[in-house]
């Protein structure tokens, strides 16, 4: 658990710093927005993913087998939610670019938190997570 505890707090950390960027950045109006849906979006689904693969790696799963199937998975919803988001967007004339930059960003770095995750219950006892 203590992996899980660490693992939530970067994945927090990191949506907090990309919005941060994104501020600094001082990107114009409509592109900051879209800018931090994305980043918002990616942090959403980056949480969901990380509980997900927390429950798959505890008594309630199987161990890794059922959390590489969880990691499969929320890439595949994550790469939905780009696409979706980017076309979401564009309809409501709003920068696509910068959503798509924001969210493919964040989701990069959660990706590396997660993994490490993964790994860290690989090699911990049932009973330490």
């Amino acid at each position: 658990m203590k992996s899980f505890g660490v693992s939530l707090v970067l994945e927090l950390a990191v949506g907090l710093f990309g919005g941060g960027v994104v501020l600094a950045l001082a990107l114009q109006g409509l592109a900051q927005l879209s800018a931090l849906t994305g980043v918002a979006a990616a942090l959403v689904f980056g949480l969901l993913a990380l509980f997900a693969k927390s429950h798959a790696t505890t008594e309630g799963g199987a161990g890794l087998k059922d959390a590489l199937k969880v990691q499969g998975l929320a890439m595949g919803l994550r790469l939905v939610a780009l696409g979706l988001g980017g076309v979401v967007m564009k309809q409501r004339g709003l920068d696509a670019t910068a959503f798509v930059l924001a969210f493919a960003a964040v989701t990069m770095v959660q990706q590396v938190i997660e993994v490490r995750f993964l790994l860290a219950a690989k090699k911990a006892p049932a009973s330490a997570r």
